[in-house]
């Protein structure tokens, strides 16, 4: 039979996603030791230079055995075996090495010519009995018997003492056996013994895309392309690279590619997780704290942005005067002092998502007020209103920041009310954090929690629940970096990594809680990091 057998591979991850066990789902060796049915005739040889990936795909397929590896007599179990072995052997051989002696020759002839099994046992046994001990040559044999009825044996023959491995395939061989014996390695043991024989098994690269694709879900081009990208930086050397992939691939190699891969689509998802959503409060991380993130992307060009809001400042700063709308609404001021402020930035192009966020939500809480006190206010002053406020859905809107967070908050009377709690809840833990916020950070999340307080509409609400989720998910992506020792040295420096450490300690259930209440994918990385 062909030594080179082709059989599909496995593959199995961890809980967290990264590779746990890769190996044959059955190979010709498999297929043999589950067909014997317990009923083990001969010993079996399996020859081949990836003796491990074989081994390590039969043990994996044969859990029920309690496998023992042999590459010394102190590997046997049970009291002085291995020494009284050594001992017998080291007598013998130190003895008569170099003088001849009928004893000296037989054993000598034992390791170089064929000999029956049952040869190696009866001189065994006569060296033993001209030792100093010879009670410990049964005892040898007795140890030798009790593992071999409790074990599967795997003998390294290239590693084991040559004589060592003869009588333990000896005995083995007395009586027809539960459990395999193993003979791996080239080296061929001199008995006058039959046995099947295995060579190492590959799998083809098909195979090997099929079961990514069956375990990861990556579409399989996805994986092709990995891999030719993958090969070529195995090579930075070479100054041709050839992006290729083969026809069969090895275990040892499908491994190597799978770690690479799944690390990079465990990070992928990782950074994917921490994407955070349009809210009043986006976080970054700074060169000393979590800080605000800064940027935001608007459909139209900066001078058109900049003019709206000079026109809206305008507005707004003749409202500011305006004494019946402070009368009717007391809030308006606090309102109108947060929204001229942020115009301010606007117009400056010093702005953010979360800038145009709190806009929206500053002036829709306002609004809201308002038509709570209509028949207070008099004309003009609602024809102001009416006027920043139908401005100022013009600005937001050239903003997809703005569009997306008005979209999922429109309708709603409130977030879910745990959900709302427990972001409330992380965010007032981030600023008892002295070393974990930037004091903007740490003044916009003051802000956004004291006017959701006092307001009732759902839009301010659901600010607060996607703020506390932001930092839930950066601070998350962090720490898992650390965990994966992903952190570079170019990142934030060990104060802030020690305070986010101690943030997702403080705050995990409640992080997961919120996870669960929101279907945020950060969750599974909570509970990757073991807290």
């Amino acid at each position: 039979m062909s030594l080179r057998q082709v059989s599909p591979l496995m593959v199995e991850l961890t809980a967290e996603g990264g590779l746990k066990y890769v190996g044959f789902r059955e190979t010709p060796l498999i297929k043999a030791v589950h067909a014997s049915g317990s009923q083990f005739s001969s010993p079996i040889r399996l020859r081949t230079s990836e003796s491990a990936a074989e081994l390590y795909s039969l043990k994996h397929a044969t859990r029920a055995f309690k496998w023992l590896d042999i590459e010394a007599p102190a590997d046997v179990p049970g009291p002085h075996r291995g020494a009284a072995f050594e001992d017998i052997m080291g007598r013998v051989e130190s003895r008569y090495s170099s003088v001849a002696s009928p004893l000296t020759d037989q054993y000598r002839a034992a390791l170089t010519t064929s000999v029956p099994p049952g040869q190696v046992i009866a001189l065994f046994e006569t060296i033993a009995s001209a030792s100093a001990q010879p009670e410990r040559g049964p005892a040898v044999i007795t140890g030798l018997e009790r593992a071999i009825g409790r074990h599967a044996l795997v003998i390294d023959v290239a590693k084991v003492d040559l004589f060592y491995a003869m009588l333990i395939t000896a005995v083995w061989c007395r009586q027809v056996r539960r459990f395999p014996l193993i003979l791996s390695g080239d080296r061929v043991l001199p008995l006058e013994l039959s046995m099947p024989e295995y060579g190492g098994s590959v799998a083809t690269f098909d195979d090997l895309v099929g079961e990514t694709h069956r375990v990861i879900s990556t579409p399989t081009e996805e994986i092709e392309k990995a891999y030719r990208v993958w090969q070529i930086s195995r090579r930075p050397g070479d100054p041709k690279p050839r992006a290729t992939t083969p026809k069969y691939i090895t275990v040892g190699t499908a491994t190597a590619f799978l770690r690479v891969f799944a690390r990079a689509r465990t990070d992928r998802e990782l950074s994917q997780a921490a994407v955070q959503r349009p809210a009043p409060v986006m976080f970054d991380l700074e060169s000393a704290a979590v800080g605000l993130r800064q940027g935001a992307a608007s459909t139209d060009s900066p001078l058109v942005v900049a003019s709206a809001a000079s026109s809206l400042m305008r507005a707004v700063e003749r409202l500011q005067d305006d004494h019946v709308l402070s009368n009717a609404v007391p809030s308006a001021g606090a309102i109108l002092e947060t929204v001229l402020a942020i115009l301010v930035q606007v117009r400056g192009a010093t702005y953010s998502d979360g800038d145009i966020v709190e806009l929206g939500m500053e002036l829709n809480t306002l609004q809201w007020q308002i038509d709570t006190v209509r028949d207070r206010i008099g004309d003009t002053t609602l024809g102001e209103l009416t006027g920043l406020f139908s401005s100022a859905q013009m600005l937001t809107s050239r903003f997809r920041s703005w569009r997306e967070f008005e979209a999922s908050a429109r309708g709603t009377t409130g977030a879910d009310p745990e959900a709302y709690e427990l972001a409330v809840a992380l965010l007032e833990s981030a600023r008892t954090n002295p070393t974990l916020l930037s004091s903007e950070a740490d003044h916009r999340i003051d802000r956004v929690l004291g006017r959701a307080a006092d307001a009732r509409d759902g839009g301010q609400q659901e600010g607060v629940v996607r703020s506390g989720e932001n930092l839930a998910a950066i601070t998350v992506e962090h720490v898992g970096r650390l965990a994966a020792q992903q952190t570079g040295g170019d990142g934030p420096p060990g104060s802030v990594s020690a305070a986010m450490v101690t943030f997702v300690d403080a705050n995990a259930a409640s992080m997961q809680r919120l996870a669960v209440r929101r279907n945020r994918p950060w969750l599974r990385w909570v509970q990757s990091l073991g807290r």
